[in-house]
């Protein structure tokens, strides 16, 4: 079934009455098989997540972790959005419910008042965590979705390679790595820094990356980042608020992102300011988040 879907773009669930299958009920049957492999392992008394090796999974781990690659990087249904922070996404949805009139590729309005998101966010688990080796928080995880669009690392596998190269299948749809704009030229390496060092970036991209905040790093696999405002040589996502947003106390405390100054009595962190933004994205100025909006909306639609 999989490698029909692989080579062909559909399968046959029910052959007999000529049914097609979705990517759910396969990522079932691939699930319902790692379940058994799981319930074995914890009979021998393991952890059923015991060795983080990736040439120490099983071959039907093997073949659900192709799938899964497939499923959400390669043959996406949907642009996929990856973010380097945890409460990033929750910004972006604000961004695009706020802003929905100016990116019908991005979102859409219901008649009921709810919105269909026209992009996707990763779903974090453990087991995905296990089988693609994408932490369910920090910036390795972006790492290693670009392992599986190079050969940088021998552990992973090249699945882009395999797809396009082997199988002669096209990418459906981008898949974006947002990163905050921290300096390149930072003694301590941050995520950016780190990110480009790793994908060995030469000076060209990397001032491409820079100067417009978005690069086409491998097949269909993007890097993006956040612009500078307000002559800062570094932004976070949280940079392209207005003040009065980033001013906005709760219970008496301020919001502080540091955590190497931050005093529970006098501050609040980005989990309930995303809160805050989450709730009120309808009153909030989103004006200076459009250029990442702009890029996302640029790479989908050429």
């Amino acid at each position: 079934m999989a490698h029909r879907l692989y080579i062909k773009g559909s399968f046959k669930i029910d052959k007999i009455n000529n049914i097609n299958g979705t990517l759910g009920q396969l990522e079932g049957r691939f699930a319902f098989i790692n379940q058994i492999d799981i319930f074995n392992r914890e009979l021998k008394g393991e952890n059923k997540y015991k060795d983080y090796k990736l040439q120490n999974l099983s071959s039907t781990e093997k073949q659900y972790q192709k799938f899964l690659f497939f499923r959400y990087f390669y043959g996406n249904p949907k642009p996929l959005i990856v973010t380097e922070g945890k409460t990033d996404i929750i910004y972006i949805k604000a961004d695009l419910k706020n802003l929905y009139t100016q990116y019908p590729e991005l979102i859409k309005k219901q008649n009921d008042g709810t919105f269909e998101f026209r992009v996707s966010f990763p779903r974090k688990s453990e087991r995905l965590s296990y089988l693609l080796r994408i932490p369910l928080d920090g910036d390795t995880g972006l790492q290693n979705i670009y392992n599986y669009y190079s050969d940088k690392n021998g552990q992973f596998r090249n699945f882009s390679k395999t797809f396009r190269d082997d199988l002669k299948v096209k990418s459906r749809n981008p898949v974006f790595l947002l990163f905050d704009n921290e300096s390149v030229a930072s003694k301590k390496p941050r995520p950016l820094r780190k990110f480009i060092n790793y994908a060995d970036l030469k000076q060209g991209r990397i001032d491409t990356l820079l100067n417009t905040r978005m690069l086409n790093i491998s097949n269909n696999l993007y890097v993006l980042t956040v612009p500078l405002i307000n002559g800062n040589t570094e932004c976070e996502i949280e940079d392209l608020l207005d003040q009065s947003t980033l001013n906005y106390m709760k219970d008496g405390k301020t919001f502080r992102r540091d955590e190497k100054e931050f005093n529970d009595a006098k501050h609040y962190g980005k989990k309930i300011f995303s809160e805050y933004i989450n709730e009120n994205y309808l009153i909030i100025n989103f004006s200076n988040s459009k250029e990442v909006l702009d890029n996302i909306e640029s790479a989908i639609i050429r």
